[in-house]
């Protein structure tokens, strides 16, 4: 069976994205890059690091409320109604009305480790140079991963591959 998905990644999951267009050229049709690029800024994953990986317990739904619009300010988002989404998607209400995050805090731990050295852009233009299927990029108007030089680097690789830049900016 020769299936192929249409892929849309954000953040790990378009670097998982990528790295699956790259090595498996024949399983993704198209793939969508949010908020991700050739390249990682290493103050992203700064930030990212200095939250990612705590067992955090939050007392109440506001006080987890408060913690989701600390951590996703950059994207922007203002409607009440998309904040619900938000928190619901990332949040789990234990039996005593507390709430945790809704997911592994272990998937920070290498991340987290690799802090006290010094950081650096990470370069995954390896894995971008070798995608195949059609590709989209979007960024968020402030981005957690990718800065100024790091856009450009970006799209300037897609303009080389013969497309016109295609980095939409969303507020």
């Amino acid at each position: 069976m020769n299936s192929q998905v249409d892929l849309i990644g954000t953040s790990m999951g378009g670097i998982l994205g990528m790295m699956i267009a790259a090595q498996k050229p024949d399983f993704i049709k198209r793939l969508v890059l949010n908020d991700i690029g050739a390249v990682v800024s290493a103050q992203g994953l700064l930030r990212i690091a200095g939250y990612i990986g705590n067992h955090r317990e939050f007392a109440d739904k506001a006080d987890a409320m408060a913690y989701a619009k600390w951590v996703f300010a950059p994207f922007g988002i203002r409607s009440e109604e998309h904040w619900q989404q938000v928190f619901k998607a990332s949040f789990i209400k234990l039996g005593d009305g507390r709430y945790v995050l809704a997911y592994d805090p272990g998937i920070g731990k290498p991340l987290i480790q690799s802090v006290g050295d010094e950081m650096a852009d990470i370069d995954l233009s390896g894995f971008w140079n070798q995608v195949q299927c059609p590709r989209r990029t979007l960024r968020p108007t402030v981005s957690r991963h990718c800065q100024g030089h790091v856009r450009l680097q970006t799209t300037g690789r897609v303009s080389r591959m013969g497309w016109h830049r295609t980095c939409a900016v969303f507020a």
